[in-house]
């Protein structure tokens, strides 16, 4: 329907001018903006509020020095309402029309889902582009990956070689943060039981961007280290190879927590780590082994080095101790 004549039905409408047939017609066209597809009930009220927020805005925005405006102002003065609620209203069916595109596609996206438990996955993705799953992480790619090369790392550890290509960048969403690049080689590690999460860079240059845009450009042997609960990120030089040296089979944990060493335990071992003094969480090692190692030997070197005491029941280690020397 025109909106010059939507504007011509609504003029009426407010003067109180309107006949019955057209009231009919602007009923048809009400009727006509229903959703196509389910939308919540708390959906719709969220619309609505939001295009009545928008009039009120744009309405209250208007001059109102004069409480008794003469009779040819308070004409324009409601016509302009009317023009106003018709903007809010276009602009509502515009964005119900992006919602429903938006819904319609995302209902006919089907996603090919890797899952690990302890064993890694090698997987080539449909660009030519590689990645390493770790242990217990989970990603997600859509279908038609190579006209849109998004893809969701919902929990745990993956390192990519990226295929490139300038029209289509590589962008990887991860809780808070989405890391896009053109063509490079990159480590992301987020866990759930850790708060942070790692972007380490191989090769090539990797953007970051968080929730609150904030942009950060990573350069080879660079790794950034975002803080989930306060999104404060620190960057900090590391060896490239060993970043990423767990698909090999060989961790290398430099400067990390004895609670991120657990992660690794359990992915490696299939052991879950109690610590009975939560002040051994934080303490910092640097500690190099192979995941054929026998577990005894990589707590052996946490006893040397943090004099940390273990106790092993039922694929339970109970670590105590006096905390960080």
């Amino acid at each position: 329907m025109h909106y010059d004549y939507l504007y011509y039905l609504l003029n009426k409408q407010a003067g109180g001018a309107i006949s019955p047939e057209e009231e009919l017609i602007l009923e048809k066209w009400y009727n006509s903006l229903q959703y196509s597809i389910p939308v919540s009930a708390e959906e719709i009220s969220a619309d609505k509020k939001a295009s009545w927020d928008a009039l009120h805005l744009q309405l209250s925005a208007a001059p109102t020095e004069d409480p008794e405006p003469a009779p040819m102002i308070r004409s324009l003065w409601k016509r302009w309402s009317v023009a106003a609620a018709i903007l809010v209203l276009i602009a509502g069916m515009a964005a119900v029309g992006l919602l429903l595109n938006r819904r319609k596609s995302e209902k006919g996206l089907t996603y090919t889902t890797v899952i690990t438990d302890r064993q890694q996955k090698s997987v080539t993705l449909p660009d030519g582009s590689k990645v390493w799953v770790n242990a217990h992480s989970q990603l997600r790619f859509a279908d038609g990956f190579d006209a849109n090369r998004h893809i969701i790392l919902d929990y745990g550890e993956a390192f990519f070689e990226v295929t490139r290509d300038t029209n289509h960048p590589f962008q990887v969403k991860v809780d808070a943060l989405e890391v896009k690049v053109l063509g490079t080689a990159f480590n992301i590690q987020s866990f759930p039981q850790l708060n942070e999460i790692k972007v380490a860079v191989t090769q090539g240059k990797v953007s970051v961007k968080d929730s609150l845009t904030v942009h950060e450009k990573l350069l080879p042997n660079q790794i950034l280290t975002y803080g989930r609960n306060n999104h404060q990120f620190s960057i900090s030089i590391i060896d490239p190879d060993k970043a990423n040296d767990w698909k090999n089979g060989v961790i290398y944990l430099n400067n990390i927590s004895l609670k991120e060493l657990a992660v690794y335990i359990r992915n490696i071992y299939d052991y879950e780590v109690v610590f009975v003094n939560r002040n051994l969480e934080n303490c910092k090692n640097t500690i190099n082994f192979r995941d054929k190692d026998p577990l005894k030997n990589v707590l052996e070197l946490l006893r040397l080095i943090n004099k940390v005491k273990y106790t092993i029941q039922n694929k339970t280690i109970y670590l105590d101790g006096n905390g960080c020397l």
